[in-house]
């Protein structure tokens, strides 16, 4: 400490202007801000895009085909986060989010059955619109319409 205190006072004194740290920083905490989170969501939502036009195969995980909840699955893995197989077990992790609160990178579930349990999910990505794998269209962006509100469940942040 006195070696760097000692350095940075004789470049104050040669008429250099610096900034140096006085501590260092420590590499062991895991960062928590809010743009590492925005990065991570990011990631997420670039790799969810990669899939767009994969055709929908129940229980694929692949770009041969793949399933809503592999979707989601393969793009958190890509930021380091793992995530349960399927919708139902996705939804039961994380934190709730109300829908007016919604964030890029929130999981945003669906139910299609007549039990009302979750069966599908979904990568919203703002305005209104979320990465899905259709049974009927494959992997494509859609659109938090009329349809989906109808069968909307609910949406969490896993980050």
């Amino acid at each position: 400490m006195k070696k760097k205190l000692t350095f940075i006072l004789s470049i104050l004194m040669m008429g250099t202007f610096a900034i140096a740290p006085i501590a260092e920083a420590s590499t062991t905490a895991a960062p928590t801000t809010w743009a590492y989170h925005v990065d991570k969501m990011q990631t997420v939502i670039n790799t969810a895009n990669k899939y767009i036009g994969t055709p929908y195969v129940w229980g694929g995980s692949n770009f041969s085909g793949i399933d809503c909840s592999a979707l989601t699955q393969r793009a958190f893995a890509s930021a380091g986060i793992n995530l349960p197989r399927v919708s139902r077990d996705q939804y039961n992790i994380g934190t709730y989010i109300p829908a007016k609160n919604l964030q890029p990178g929130d999981l945003v579930f669906f139910s299609l059955r007549a039990d009302h349990q979750v069966s599908h999910v979904g990568i919203y990505v703002g305005n209104g619109k979320f990465i899905n794998a259709t049974s009927s269209r494959g992997v494509m962006v859609s659109t938090m319409g009329s349809y989906w509100w109808s069968h909307y469940v609910g949406a969490k942040r896993i980050w």
